[in-house]
């Protein structure tokens, strides 16, 4: 343990000179504090993306199934309905929540808070700073813009080997995309116009075979694109719930922890160091002003 000295020989507030020193030194630290805050918030993001898009797969899952389709009765076409409808909300939920990632505003001037400044807030004020600098974590996000494009496109073509050219895509039975900027590829349902379909047996039979031909049927193009992501999202950020580190987010945020506790070890030498060498300084002073003062007293006899 380093024995220190204050300023009692040279008059310098000594502790406020180290402790000014020692902000400057922690300023690596900071920022590695703000890194690993960043991708906790990201993280979190990214596995809350993750329980959405599961949402969606539940629900284009039972459309993959020819049983699913049943319409010998006017209750039964509700039915089926109702399960595409379903989906329809399902995916118009999750694409407006990706769009919504994608375009949140970016506060450039709220960096995510360092232990010391947190400390120096109260928690209404950092609460209202992290609600800004967490924001658009995941702007712009290639693996999300990637999911949502590929199902864009996969909805609004006409399904490979169709066997009916009046039912081949899903605007023809009801299911349309809408194109505008802002509404991002909704999905709007004609009820009535489906319901209609579905009242023919040729009708009905092209809708089928619109979700569940083998291999190109839309629910399984759209169960992949999904997914895809999903596993794409679990291998940068891992699974919600779990506290494993295998994933891409973790490994970093393992490294950023390894870092700064090694930078903390250096830390603490660097300030032993400092009052090491103001405590050999003082005692430099303590002497020599002892030194001073019995040559004075000699000289003054």
């Amino acid at each position: 343990m380093v024995v220190r000295f204050g300023g009692i020989a040279s008059g310098m507030d000594t502790e406020s000179i180290v402790k000014s020193l020692m902000d400057a030194e922690r300023l690596p630290l900071m920022k590695m504090e703000r890194q690993k805050q960043a991708l906790e918030w990201k993280q979190e993001d990214y596995r809350e993306m993750n329980m959405k898009l599961k949402n969606l797969f539940d629900s284009v899952d039972p459309l993959r199934l020819q049983g699913t389709f049943k319409t010998g009765s006017a209750e039964e076409i509700e039915g089926t309905i109702d399960k595409i409808k379903k989906f329809v909300d399902t995916y118009n939920e999750v694409t407006a929540a990706i769009h919504g990632e994608l375009n949140e505003d970016r506060f450039r001037d709220y960096q995510p808070l360092s232990n010391d400044q947190r400390d120096a807030m109260s928690d209404k004020q950092a609460e209202r700073w992290d609600e800004k600098a967490r924001s658009g974590m995941l702007k712009n996000d290639p693996i999300l813009r990637g999911i949502v494009n590929e199902m864009r496109s996969e909805l609004t073509g006409p399904l490979e080997g169709a066997s009916n050219a009046n039912f081949d895509t899903l605007s023809k039975i009801g299911i349309s995309v809408k194109g505008s900027y802002h509404e991002n590829g909704k999905l709007t349902l004609d009820v009535d116009k489906l319901r209609s379909v579905l009242g023919t047996t040729e009708g009905a039979d092209a809708v089928k075979e619109l979700f569940t031909k083998a291999d190109t049927g839309f629910a399984k193009q759209v169960l992949d694109t999904v997914n895809d992501g999903m596993k794409k999202i679990s291998q940068t950020a891992g699974s919600a719930g779990s506290l494993s580190f295998n994933n891409t987010i973790g490994k970093e945020m393992i490294r950023l922890s390894k870092q700064m506790e090694k930078f903390n070890e250096r830390l603490v030498g660097i300030e032993n160091r400092y009052w090491s060498q103001f405590t050999a300084m003082e005692k430099a002073m303590s002497q020599m002003n002892s030194q001073s003062a019995w040559l004075y007293q000699q000289f003054s006899r």
